[in-house]
């Protein structure tokens, strides 16, 4: 494998953007010599060891021989992945509040795997705040009713940062070989993320910027996401639950009746000034930004 390009997230960063778009580009890329690997490539139906080690129920050497017959199966010298499991879980910071606690060792396995020439790796980062409670939001979107009391309980008291992930990519590839950019440029629009991103990620054409993009996994509304919690608590059919999520998201979507707001402003607050220091450390020491300042400042707060 001559280059390998590892988008790696991390979750709710905008990754099924990055996906759709490589989704549709796939053949033009293909024109140039690539090989797109995109998310459910690592975890086929059936053979779910990806999920059985993000639950804690393998080791991380059980996913070698399954990382192994992937390589094989990828043609061309030139691959990109996007797959923002192959570090850990959604929630992987639940119980400690440390995010992707083996970020290094996972990082470090697909590379002895695919023992690509030069590896790049293309990763983003959300404000602790706002990706805490994306990341609730989505674990009710598909079928949690877990409370958001009890799902955050401790957060006082979870470190919340981001600079142990991107060292430890860093130390895995070398700082040179990562990119990592704030998800939140994405309000400058869908167009800039994207061609930003295949910019970051060598990729030798333009996206394609067709109709749809923007829609994609939207995410619930404040409404829906109070609606959504109750009907999982009394439907048990899958089933039955998507339709509800479908349901939601058609009638109340995030764009016409707001994100949900979990946290309070002074938490909120609270939250930011407590990681100020690392998010400082972030933006000067690992970021690809052309901001002066982290945005993550209590100072920048909306």
């Amino acid at each position: 494998m001559e280059r390998l390009v590892l988008h790696l997230g991390a979750h709710k960063t905008g990754t099924t953007l990055v996906q759709e778009s490589l989704r549709r580009d796939r053949k033009r890329l293909a024109g140039r010599g690539w090989t797109t690997a995109l998310r459910g490539k690592f975890e086929p139906a059936d053979d779910r060891r990806l999920l059985a080690w993000r639950l804690n129920k393998i080791p991380l050497e059980d996913l070698r021989d399954l990382y192994a017959g992937i390589a094989r199966s990828l043609k061309g010298d030139r691959v990109v992945v996007s797959e923002e499991e192959l570090l850990g879980g959604v929630a992987s910071f639940r119980r400690t509040g440390v995010f992707y606690p083996a970020a290094g060792e996972a990082l470090g396995l697909l590379l002895d795997v695919f023992r690509p020439e030069t590896v790049t790796v293309v990763y983003h980062v959300r404000r602790q705040d706002t990706f805490v409670e994306s990341v609730y939001s989505q674990l009710v979107k598909v079928g949690n009713d877990q409370t958001w009391s009890s799902f955050t309980t401790g957060i006082e008291t979870w470190p919340l940062r981001w600079t142990p992930v991107l060292e430890a990519l860093t130390v895995t590839v070398g700082r040179d070989a990562v990119t990592c950019r704030y998800f939140e440029d994405i309000r400058l629009g869908t167009e800039d993320f994207l061609r930003t991103f295949y910019r970051d990620a060598l990729l030798p054409i333009e996206p394609d910027l067709g109709d749809g993009l923007d829609a994609v996994n939207g995410g619930l509304s404040g409404p829906a996401l109070v609606i959504a919690r109750l009907a999982n608590q009394v439907l048990s059919d899958q089933r039955e639950r998507y339709e509800v999520r479908r349901f939601l998201e058609e009638r109340f979507p995030a764009s016409t009746h707001g994100k949900a707001r979990l946290i309070d402003d002074t938490r909120r607050r609270e939250i930011l000034l407590r990681l100020e220091d690392d998010n400082v450390r972030l933006h000067t020491e690992f970021m690809t930004s052309s901001a002066s300042e982290s945005p993550y400042l209590v100072s920048a707060i909306a």
